[in-house]
């Protein structure tokens, strides 16, 4: 099936690997962060995490926070920040 301008019409095939590739896409490049991180010390010391850690450390009590740490997001609430 095609539209005007010659394009492919919308299936749900095609939507489902265009998903499928993007999520293949993250996965794969949040392994290859991490293995890194493990393997290569020159790699894990240019990381910021030291100073993420820091600023952590320095937010106030009963206070939302949302980080990126490690290539994974970290949520945390603390018991009258809900």
């Amino acid at each position: 099936m095609q539209h005007e301008a010659g394009q492919a019409a919308w299936s749900p095939n095609s939507h489902r690997t265009n998903l499928l590739k993007e999520l293949h896409f993250m996965i794969l490049s949040k392994l290859k962060h991490q293995a890194k991180l493990a393997l290569y010390p020159e790699y894990r010391s240019n990381y910021p995490i030291k100073k993420e850690v820091e600023r952590i450390q320095k937010i106030f009590r009963y206070t939302r926070l949302s980080k990126n740490l490690l290539g994974s997001k970290l949520e945390l609430v603390d018991s009258l920040s809900s």
